[in-house]
């Protein structure tokens, strides 16, 4: 469910491989490595809960729900049932959330507002294949590419004039529809990165989820997009708990999903030797102020919340266990 009991904000991220590819009965495929380890650095970067949904199982009002913080779409080969290929393109005409797409996610978000797609150049013969069982013949950027940015937008938050990010394809936009600007290019493929003009949508030809501590970059460019889609989506999600739980239980709520994203965030961020004794004081703080504001909203309502704050708390502690093992005294306090 999108919209849990809790009403937690979550990320989605919609896939749209065929189902005979994601067969696990035997093994888990590729694919659903994939999908499984970009769901993982998801969860990871923005210290929510993130949910994979199939295009085939969505409708229409499901990326609108106010819970939805962001909406990240992915995709491999071209989507092979049409009815739920319109479904999917009419959600991603219509829904406000945040919404950025990944190479084939963004080929059918411009897709979906009537961009063309087409291959990239034929390989010259002096040109090394990078792979040669993928459209042998035709051009292809794969690995570390140079993007150049194009168009400054809170997007590229932290950047130069460049950015590297790791490509993987043989296709590109040939005609971008006219409710989206061109903010990134590369020597070989122009639109790299793409914005619509009214709306928190982004596409981007190259994949930012495979990152490395030799390709960094699509690690900063997913956060700042998640931050941005956490201010685009505050008021609307305030006003949701507002009317769910009442207004005077509204900020409560908030700031309980708040501390629990935040926190499952900086330790997914931090190793325990590096997570000194100041930070995990501000942290027990921070939980023990949060349950108390819970104390005074419906225990039904808050349960889940007061249990993954209870969770949270005990890493706390372990950790400064693991401070006071190895000799710091501010942490023996905190550990008990």
């Amino acid at each position: 469910r999108i919209l849990s009991e809790d009403h937690a904000p979550v990320v989605c991220i919609v896939d749209t491989t065929h189902p005979d590819e994601l067969d696990s009965s035997a093994k888990p495929s590729k694919e659903l490595v994939k999908i499984r380890q970009m769901q993982s650095r998801m969860e990871e970067l923005s210290g929510l809960r993130c949910l994979v949904l199939h295009y085939m199982q969505l409708k229409r009002a499901d990326l609108s729900k106010p819970n939805v913080r962001a909406v990240v779409v992915r995709a491999w080969k071209a989507l092979r049932d049409e009815f739920h290929k319109n479904e999917l393109y009419a959600m991603l005409r219509e829904s406000d959330a945040p919404t950025i797409g990944f190479c084939g996610g963004h080929h059918q978000i411009y897709m979906a507002h009537g961009g063309k797609p087409g291959n990239l150049r034929p390989l010259r013969a002096d040109e090394k294949d990078p792979n040669p069982g993928y459209f042998p013949g035709t051009f292809k950027e794969w690995g570390p590419t140079k993007i150049r940015i194009l168009k400054r937008d809170p997007l590229f938050e932290g950047f130069g004039d460049e950015m590297v990010m790791v490509e993987m394809h043989v296709a590109e936009c040939k005609e971008l529809p006219a409710e989206f600007d061109l903010l990134a290019s590369s020597d070989e493929c122009k639109a790299q990165v793409i914005k619509h003009k009214s709306r928190l949508v982004y596409g981007t030809q190259f994949h930012p989820e495979v990152y490395d501590d030799r390709s960094p970059d699509g690690r900063r460019l997913i956060r700042n997009f998640l931050g941005l889609a956490r201010r685009h989506t505050d008021a609307r999600y305030r006003a949701h708990l507002a009317q769910v739980f009442g207004e005077g239980n509204a900020d409560a709520v908030r700031e309980a999903h708040g501390a629990i994203e935040d926190l499952r965030s900086g330790y997914a961020n931090s190793g325990a030797e590096t997570y000194g004794a100041d930070s995990l004081r501000a942290d027990l703080q921070r939980i023990e102020r949060t349950l108390g504001l819970l104390d005074k909203a419906p225990t039904a309502a808050v349960a889940s919340q007061r249990k993954q704050l209870d969770a949270i708390r005990a890493v706390c502690r372990w950790r400064a266990e693991m401070g006071r093992v190895k000799g710091l005294t501010d942490c023996a306090a905190m550990a008990e």
